[in-house]
């Protein structure tokens, strides 16, 4: 008996082992079989799985959302009142404590912003980016939040990363010039901080009006020698070797050193030697005509064979430590209550706006038929600007005004 009921166990086993071994899970019982025919249901009940699915649906939906906001005037607001303070590298004159108090109480004024602001001048904007740039590569708080650069170093700044490329055109205030905003590419998120001219300051008391310079050629007259000054700032000459041609402008400026040995220097310098009346002239910008008048110096300014314009522009930090109040005060001294400012607390004004002395030269200029040239305005010298031959002109203008 106990024999036949081992016999039959031991049948039944071999039997439940034929039939689950492919299911390699329900061994014990023959009567659990059956259970394969389930198994499909449960493996549908993942079903719930395709609802996951449209969960990358609503990702879109927000990013897009903030957009708006964050492109905003008022959305840079209030970054800026969470912020509280900025930290900004500006013009000498804007940098003093008077100047940075006047303008912490007009931004209060005009967007409700209470900032603390930290401003100091950099004499080297070159200095200013290469510890940008260094600081944005090893992750350290940059010394600025906004920056004070031409525009000649903003590709460089932007493909270095240590520029963001901000769209201003969402965010200036009302009344702005559009034209504050360059337009091409390689100087996106630059917005015009000031504006430059460079051509010819002289004193109206030893230059008559019959021997005033009309064409950069013409200060290669021997009359000039002892009277005349220039700046020594090759990268400030390629507007003038682009548009008379290099080779013409080379031999010009080869002359003009040749024959009068003029004071090299930058600008501070040779407008030093107008003020002691060492030089009647001086190739550079007009910047300091009116403190020169101020000062009891005749000074006037004429353009040459073009209006050469150029600005001084603004430029976020891509890792700002305060974003929004570095933004918030670009908007500001780019407004015209900002420009106003500019003028009134350091002659830095913008050719931009009406109704100062860059705007008036740069409109005589226009007026008398000549072309206007700029970096930020004449594409074809911003493009070539950006290419290696931009080097080896640089290389020779440097080397001429050695004297070679």
């Amino acid at each position: 008996m106990k024999k036949t009921r081992v016999t039959r166990v031991m049948a039944a086993t071999l039997l439940a082992l034929l039939l689950v071994l492919p299911l390699a899970g329900a061994c014990a019982r023959p009567a659990p079989a059956p259970a394969p025919a389930p198994k499909p249901t449960p493996t549908a009940a993942p079903a719930p799985a395709p609802k996951p699915a449209p969960a990358p649906a609503p990702k879109p939906t927000p990013a897009p959302a903030p957009a708006p906001k964050a492109n905003s005037l008022d959305e840079v607001i209030a970054g800026a009142k969470r912020e509280g303070e900025v930290s900004v590298s500006l013009a000498s004159d804007h940098a003093k404590p008077a100047s940075v108090a006047q303008m912490r109480k007009e931004i209060k004024e005009m967007y409700g912003v209470d900032l603390k602001i930290t401003a100091m001048y950099s004499a080297s904007q070159g200095a200013v980016l290469a510890e940008a740039t260094m600081q944005h590569k090893t992750g350290a708080v940059p010394t600025f939040d906004l920056m004070t650069l031409s525009p000649n170093y903003i590709p460089e700044a932007l493909k270095a990363g240590a520029v963001a490329p901000v769209d201003w055109r969402p965010l200036v205030s009302a009344g702005t010039n559009p034209a504050v905003i360059p337009q091409h590419p390689a100087l996106r998120g630059a917005i015009s901080y000031y504006s430059m001219l460079y051509g010819v300051m002289y004193n109206p008391n030893k230059v008559s009006a019959a021997e005033l310079p009309k064409k950069f050629s013409d200060l290669a007259d021997p009359k000039w020698k002892g009277r005349l000054g220039l700046f020594n700032y090759p990268i400030y000459w390629i507007p003038w070797a682009f548009v008379l041609g290099k080779d013409n402008f080379d031999s010009t400026l080869r002359s003009i050193i040749k024959n009068n040995k003029p004071v090299l220097g930058i600008y501070a310098d040779v407008n030093n030697r107008y003020l002691l009346e060492e030089i009647d002239l001086g190739m550079m910008t007009p910047s300091y005509l009116i403190a020169n008048r101020e000062k009891g110096i005749p000074s006037e300014f004429v353009n040459l064979d073009f209006v050469n314009t150029g600005e001084v522009t603004l430029a976020v930090h891509s890792d700002a430590a305060h974003p929004n109040a570095a933004r918030l005060v670009a908007i500001y001294l780019t407004s015209p209550a900002g420009v106003k400012f500019g003028t009134k607390y350091g002659m830095r004004d913008s050719a931009h706006y009406p109704g100062n002395y860059l705007s008036d030269i740069k409109q005589q200029g226009i007026k008398d038929g000549k072309k206007v040239v700029g970096f930020e305005t004449t594409k074809e010298l911003l493009d070539f600007f950006l290419t290696p031959e931009l080097g080896k002109w640089l290389d020779s203008i440097n080397l001429i005004l050695k004297g070679g």
